[in-house]
């Protein structure tokens, strides 16, 4: 069973932010740019539901009082964790990967990034204001590739509680607009096919196609 949703509590926040969208509101018409959210927004119904199929099931009990709500505000998404415990961490890690790899999939460029603390999350009254938020927004601004990375709170919350096997996150070389510096990288799922990044070079020309360069390079592996 869920706990008690906390509106003031120390959580995990992850942004992500669709690429290109002022660009795409402006050349594509209304029911294409629609079509692209409504894309996005069953991708976030699909997360819920899929939350309430694993807490529903025996396989994943520590996910069982984790709550997680997913927002999206026209082209930006923000998930928030209930809690900040170890359980929460996985459940959002998860939740991101999906998201990401389904709108890649659907040919929709979107990156991200997460941070970790006190933030006031109270849906009754529309009330969306911390520190984290705020951390997380500045730096998906910085990313240079279609991915998620953690910021320096979030981080630390992984050297400190996961094991060297965790499998969401790698520390490499990140390409951000200013250069390339050491980030936890957000590591996609077994079932993300190359074909699926190298699509997205028919949606963008120029200097805009180094994102999918980077992409591609930051997910080599990919078959």
């Amino acid at each position: 069973m869920k706990t008690e949703w906390k509106n003031d509590n120390n959580r995990f926040v992850a942004f992500l932010d669709i690429m290109g969208f002022k660009a795409m509101v402006n050349s594509k018409p209304h029911e294409f740019v629609k079509e692209k959210l409504e894309i996005i927004s069953g991708v976030n119904q699909h997360i819920v539901k899929t939350v309430n199929k694993i807490q529903s099931g025996n396989k994943f009990e520590e996910f069982k009082n984790c709550d997680l709500r997913v927002t999206q505000f026209s082209d930006s998404t923000v998930l928030f964790t209930n809690d900040n415990s170890v359980a929460d961490f996985k459940y959002i890690s998860f939740a991101v990967r999906t998201i990401i790899q389904k709108s890649l999939e659907n040919g929709i460029p979107i990156k991200g990034a997460m941070s970790l603390g006190l933030m006031t999350v109270d849906f009754e009254k529309s009330i969306f204001v911390g520190r984290p938020l705020i951390e997380a927004y500045l730096l998906q601004e910085e990313v240079a590739y279609y991915g998620f990375i953690l910021d320096s709170d979030a981080e630390k919350f992984w050297r400190n509680n996961m094991p060297e096997d965790e499998h969401f996150y790698k520390f490499e070389k990140t390409p951000l607009k200013k250069g390339c510096v050491n980030h936890l990288n957000l590591k996609f799922g077994k079932d993300m096919k190359k074909k699926n990044l190298i699509q997205l070079y028919e949606s963008v020309c120029g200097s805009v196609r180094l994102y999918v360069d980077n992409t591609l390079e930051m997910h080599g592996r990919l078959k």
